[in-house]
């Protein structure tokens, strides 16, 4: 019996002995930085929750903030939608308009000579617009090229299309900022006052000319 107990005593012994000294020194020998993966993701979870919790936080800490000020964010954020809408209806109107215009202006010029009457209501139609210039000097073009063809024959209606075509040409002077147009009213201007016999003022506009109206 005494000799079962010892062996019982010295089994137990060893297990203690197995236990506290075999198990710390594989945990000692693992590389390091070597984990369980359940630990790293265990660790990755905590830390996922704290951000999560921070950021709810603060998202809850700038909605207290701002209640007060909700009916004046939501108005602001109505007027800005309204005025982009606005926006792009205009833009895109003012498109439209000078697609229009342009359209206009090219359907009266296709012809073996402009249509002076359509120039004309295209350009009042579209006043303002850069098509409207471009209408108005093609037209009083044609006023000029009228009153050269009636110089000879019909000198009073020759005379009459001369004062239109001054008119229109020294509005443009005073109104365009394109060189293009204030170049060919100048020219125009001096083939008008050629034909009136008034050769100091039509130089006076031939050499107020640019570009290839020069030549």
């Amino acid at each position: 019996m005494r000799a079962a107990t010892r062996d019982f005593d010295l089994t137990l012994k060893l297990a203690q002995l197995y236990t506290s000294e075999e198990v710390p020194c594989r945990a000692a020998h693992r590389p390091r930085g070597e984990w369980p993966q359940s630990e790293f993701m265990m660790k990755s979870e905590h830390r996922h929750d704290l951000e999560t919790n921070e950021l709810a936080r603060r998202l809850a800490t700038w909605i207290e903030f701002l209640k007060p000020y909700a009916g004046m964010i939501v108005t602001v954020a109505l007027i800005a939608v309204a005025v982009a809408a606005g926006l792009t209806y205009v833009k895109n109107s003012l498109a439209a308009r000078q697609s229009e215009a342009w359209d206009n202006y090219n359907l009266a010029v296709q012809g073996r000579t402009p249509d002076l009457e359509m120039l004309k209501q295209s350009a009042e139609q579209h006043a303002g617009t850069p098509m409207a210039q471009w209408a108005n000097v093609t037209w009083a073009d044609g006023q000029l090229r009228m009153a050269a063809l009636q110089f000879m024959s019909f000198r009073d209606a020759s005379n009459e299309s001369l004062a239109k075509a001054e008119s229109a040409y020294q509005t443009l002077l005073n109104s365009s900022a394109d060189r293009r147009i204030r170049d060919r009213a100048n020219f125009g201007l001096g083939r008008v006052y050629e034909l009136r016999n008034n050769l100091a003022k039509a130089r006076e506009h031939y050499e107020a000319v640019t570009g290839g109206f020069t030549e």
